[in-house]
């Protein structure tokens, strides 16, 4: 063989090799590609399941936030119902008392009233007594004295 031969024969060879090469290359470039596609989808998907994940634990935090806000207002309105019971059975126990003492008051009133009408009944009689005995004592004295002048 000749050495023109031999020298196409081995630019031949070497653009052989050059194209084998350049296939691999492009080969491993394609692989590569699918592979972070790949990636791409698998990626893609764990970000839907941890978007679907976030969005079920928000909406079981917001249910839990709810209800718990519902049990802690049904407490307070419990307890508002026991206070007001509370404070309704106060006043009627003060207005009980209240007019307990108000009757009393009213009882020692009419008590000092009648005992007060009995003693000036009392000084009345004893002022007319007075002045009943007053006007006989004058008008004995009256008379004694027209028994005198008159004898």
């Amino acid at each position: 063989m000749s050495l023109k031969t031999v020298e196409i024969k081995e630019v031949e060879m070497d653009a052989m090799k050059e194209q084998i090469h350049v296939r691999r290359q492009e080969a491993l470039e394609n692989r590569h590609l699918y592979e972070v596609r790949k990636a791409k989808r698998g990626h893609a998907g764990e970000l839907e399941k941890l978007k679907d994940n976030n969005k079920d634990t928000e909406v079981k935090i917001s249910k839990d936030y709810r209800n718990e806000e519902l049990a802690e207002k049904n407490k307070l309105e419990a307890k508002l119902i026991q206070v007001r019971r509370k404070n309704d059975e106060t006043i009627k126990r003060e207005e009980a008392r209240y007019g307990s003492i108000i009757n009393e008051m009213k009882a020692n009133h009419e008590a000092k009233v009648d005992e007060i009408k009995i003693s000036q009944e009392s000084e009345i009689e004893k002022v007319q007594d007075d002045h009943q005995n007053h006007l006989e004592t004058a008008r004995q004295k009256y008379e004694a004295e027209l028994n005198k002048l008159e004898a």
